[in-house]
């Protein structure tokens, strides 16, 4: 799998989602595409949890991946990012300010 050891990057700057709307593949339907990268955008607007970090190469506010890693590992890892945000929301863990 490489070296994914390596830390984190920047899901726009490793351009996980155009790559990955490149090829269908197993992994990518499964983790339904088109839906996540929506679900993420989402997730990366409110602004309110620690799921997103700021890129000091492309100056963003979005999710991470793994660095070293392929499109579908990466892809993976935002699915799971979003099922535990979504998890953690439907237990009230996340309040809204106003």
């Amino acid at each position: 799998m490489g070296d994914g050891d390596n830390g984190h990057v920047c899901r726009i700057c490793e351009q996980t989602f155009s790559k990955g709307h490149q090829t269908v593949t197993f992994c990518k339907v499964l983790v339904d595409l088109k839906a996540l990268e929506k679900q993420c955008v989402e997730i990366e607007l409110n602004l309110r949890d620690s799921f997103n970090a700021f890129c000091f190469k492309c100056r963003h506010i979005s999710m991470s991946v793994p660095s070293g890693v392929d499109v579908d590992a990466q892809l993976c890892y935002l699915r799971s990012q979003v099922e535990c945000f979504n998890q953690l929301q439907a237990y009230g863990l996340i309040l809204d300010e106003d």
